[in-house]
């Protein structure tokens, strides 16, 4: 069963699919037909789709939460092109495909404007050429207008008060999430506190702007040279049920290229992400 982080992806997926076409003029149950997994791996590719199967995979998840959301929506383009073409390529359709993704993900302002600048400069050169994306037309599309997201960090101990206040936990990135109307939102805050929430646990977000913060715990082994240093910048030893011989620490995931710079020089240091 597939993570409620991954879940939440391919749920707000599915809404910019249907925000884009026309149930009359597509075929919208198979477009529907894929899932995703958000995996704790960091490397040179950000996803990947898988034809058989109809599979989603986000890697890379130290990025920031549009960068993510990006990557997703080239996968699902993939998707929609096997759904006509029976297979994956860079072609004019794939290109006409993700354009028009992109254009309704910015049109439910769940991405900003300015994210097709951030494209890397391959895409954006194939953008250009198939689907002149310079002189795109962005909708506007209401979606969300009026709610926000409220997300609980540091929630453990009181979880029972949480779940049962309508609070779903994620635990990819250890968060309880809810969306609430902006009238809602002031006396939520306030209920929190006084149920013994601090406010630097609380963090509210307009619910059509994208969040995701995965937590990664780092693992280093056979590190006792370096035991005071570890201990000094937060690993514990054989935390998490790491087991011996490790040093554990929970960061968020983008987070990671500043705890590498903190482990930048030591001797026999090789850095893992718990999967």
């Amino acid at each position: 069963m597939a993570d409620p982080t991954s879940l939440r992806l391919r749920t707000l997926l599915i809404e910019i699919i249907n925000n884009t076409f026309d149930v009359a003029v597509v075929p919208m149950d198979k477009f529907h037909q894929f899932y995703v997994e958000c995996h704790r791996k960091e490397g040179n590719k950000d996803g990947d789709y898988s034809v058989d199967i109809h599979r989603i995979r986000i890697y890379n998840l130290s990025r920031e939460p549009q960068a993510i959301l990006v990557s997703a929506l080239h996968d699902v383009a993939h998707h929609l092109e096997a759904v006509y073409e029976g297979k994956t390529s860079h072609s004019a359709f794939f290109y006409q495909m993700y354009q028009q993704l992109l254009c309704t993900a910015i049109g439910m302002r769940v991405l900003p404007k300015t994210i097709l600048y951030e494209l890397d400069g391959k895409t954006q050169e194939k953008l250009q050429k198939e689907v002149m994306y310079r002189y795109w037309e962005i909708p506007s599309i209401p979606y969300q207008e009026g709610l926000f997201t409220i997300e609980i960090l540091r929630g453990y101990e009181q979880r029972d008060f949480l779940k049962e206040n309508g609070y779903e936990y994620f635990p990819m990135e250890e968060i309880w999430r809810q969306t609430l109307s902006q009238d809602e939102v002031a006396e939520e805050r306030t209920y929190l506190q006084e149920s013994g929430i601090t406010d630097q646990s609380i963090q509210i977000w307009p619910a059509n702007e994208w969040s995701m913060a995965a937590k990664y715990t780092l693992i280093i082994r056979n590190a006792f040279d370096h035991k005071a240093y570890l201990q000094k910048i937060g690993y514990q030893y054989g935390a998490y049920d790491t087991g011996k011989r490790n040093w554990a620490k929970k960061i968020f995931a983008n987070q990671l290229q500043e705890e590498r710079e903190k482990l930048f020089g030591l001797l026999g240091i090789n850095l893992q992400i718990q999967k």
